[in-house]
C-alpha cells in the first residue's frame, strides 16, 4: 500500500506517517488490487488514501501523508535506551541452536520466515524480555534496498515494523509470544517517521504496551538509529481471544 502511495507523488516528497486499518482477512495466494485517491496536493505535502481489495472485497484501507522533508529549526526527542552492541548479539539462528524451547518468546508463529532466515533481515534480541513491564527490545537491519531512495527506507521500515509489536501485550499478560493461549489479529497501524536514517543500518526497536482492556490490546514502538537518533514512532491496536483449551 505504502508502495502505491509513493509511486503517485514526485521523488522529491518521502512518506511522513502512515494509518493502517485491517477491514478483513486477506489470503496470501491471491491477487491484490490498490486503489489510491489524490486527496490534496499542497505546497509541500501531499495526501493520499490507498484501499487494497481482493476478489473484489475490501481488507485494508490507509491514509498517508507524504512530504518534502524539512529537519531545520528547533527539536526534541525521546532518549534511546542503553542497549548492547548488536554484533555482540547472537543471531536468531544462533539462538534457536541454543535454546529450541524459546523461553523469551520474542518470535511469534506468523513470523517463522523471520527465524529461519528466508527474508534478508539481521535481527538480533536484546536480553530475554520476561517481567511485568512489557518492554521488548532487539537490532535489526536490512540488506540494502534494490531502489536506494529515502521512501523506500521508509517503505521497507513500515513492513519492518509490525514485526512482534502486539507481543508486548502478551508480555504484560504473561504470555509467551511463541505459545500464545491468545490469538492475536492486528486492527490497525501507525507509522510517524521523523528524521532521515537507513534500514541497512542498524536500528533499535523499542516496543511497549501501555494498555489493554479485556480483548484489546495496545502496543507502540520506538525506532533508534545507532548513534541514538529517534528515527520513527509506532501505534498498534489488536484483538486477543482465547484459544480453545485442548482436549484431553
Amino acid at each position: 500500500m505504502a508502495v502505491a502511495a509513493v509511486s503517485s507523488v514526485g521523488s522529491e516528497r518521502n512518506l511522513h506517517s502512515l494509518h493502517v486499518y485491517y477491514l478483513a482477512p486477506g489470503r496470501t495466494d491471491g491477487e491484490l488490487r490498490y486503489d489510491v485517491t489524490e486527496l490534496r496536493d499542497g505546497v509541500s505535502v501531499s495526501a493520499r488514501r490507498v484501499e487494497a481489495r481482493q476478489s473484489g472485497r475490501l481488507i485494508s484501507t490507509m491514509l498517508c501523508l507524504l512530504a518534502e522533508e524539512s529537519h531545520a529549526g528547533p527539536g526534541h526527542q525521546a532518549n534511546a535506551p542503553h542497549a548492547p552492541d548488536p554484533e555482540s548479539l547472537p543471531t536468531v539462528g544462533e539462538r534457536r541452536r541454543l535454546s529450541s524451547s524459546e523461553p523469551d518468546g520474542f518470535v511469534t508463529p506468523p513470523a517463522a520466515d523471520w527465524r529461519l532466515g528466508r527474508v534478508p533481515i539481521d535481527i538480533r534480541y536484546v536480553g530475554t524480555n520476561t517481567g511485568t513491564s512489557g518492554q521488548r527490545m532487539f537490532w535489526f537491519r536490512a540488506e540494502s534496498p534494490a531502489v536506494d531512495t529515502g521512501s523506500w527506507h521508509r517503505i521497507i521500515l513500515a513492513y519492518l515494523s509490525d514485526h512482534s509489536l502486539l507481543s508486548a501485550v502478551l508480555a504484560i499478560r504473561g504470555e509467551l509470544a511463541s505459545r500464545p493461549s491468545y490469538r492475536v489479529a492486528s486492527l490497525d497501524h501507525s507509522v510517524w517517521f521523523h528524521q532521515p536514517f537507513r534500514v541497512d543500518d542498524w536500528l533499535l526497536y523499542v516496543q511497549d504496551s501501555p494498555a489493554s482492556s479485556g480483548s484489546y490490546g495496545m502496543a507502540r514502538g520506538l525506532v533508534f538509529a545507532r548513534n541514538g537518533v529517534l528515527v520513527a514512532s509506532t501505534a498498534q491496536e489488536g484483538h486477543l481471544s482465547r484459544r480453545p483449551a485442548e482436549p484431553g
